[in-house]
């Protein structure tokens, strides 16, 4: 009986130790038609309402809830509740994140800025979308793409799938074809 009670002690405490987890990769590469000899560096930033979601599973960190928020059509009062982190940099073309926090209903700005060495010239690539299915553990995967200047806003296009461990997936669409638009015809105004 105390063998028991001790691994149920044990099993408890090491549950409860555990953290939401997400991780977030992409690689940039140079456009096909231009050889060029330029570095890359990625700003990136998360942002969350400061407001109480809507949760039908009752059960905020392991139900698989989707967003009950209208992602194009927010209210600008509700970015008055939006609380971001500081922007973090990483330089090179493969761009791999990870860390312990909850990603659900978070959106997400990339700042992928290139930098042509010999007149120091550069060019922008943002990329912003929110996470609309909750999950303990998000993993992110943008896959490979080209450099393309411009503003993208990928809601719509994400393909969302949960895995047997009610994990949540986040990638693009096979052969996805990437589509800027006018950052004044923007619905996620970060």
């Amino acid at each position: 009986m105390k063998k028991t009670l001790s691994f149920l002690f044990l099993f408890n405490s090491a549950l409860l130790s555990q953290s939401p987890f997400y991780s977030i990769k992409f690689n940039v590469s140079p456009s096909p038609f231009a050889p060029e000899n330029a570095s890359y560096s990625v700003s990136w930033q998360s942002c969350k309402f400061d407001y109480k979601p809507v949760m039908p599973s009752g059960d905020y960190w392991f139900g698989n809830d989707t967003s009950a928020l209208d992602w194009n059509a927010l209210p600008d009062t509700m970015y008055g509740k939006a609380i971001c982190s500081n922007p973090d940099t990483c330089y090179g073309q493969a761009f791999e994140v990870s860390n312990q926090a909850m990603m659900w209903e978070n959106f997400l700005k990339f700042t992928i800025t290139k930098t042509y060495p010999e007149n120091g010239s550069s060019s922008t690539m943002i990329i912003v979308f929110p996470v609309l299915i909750k999950a303990f553990v998000t993993y992110i995967d943008l896959g490979q793409f080209f450099f393309n200047e411009g503003f993208y806003e990928l809601t719509d296009d994400i393909v969302y799938r949960i895995d047997d461990k009610k994990h949540v997936h986040l990638s693009l669409p096979k052969n996805y074809s990437w589509e800027k638009i006018n950052v004044e015809k923007r619905k996620i105004k970060l």
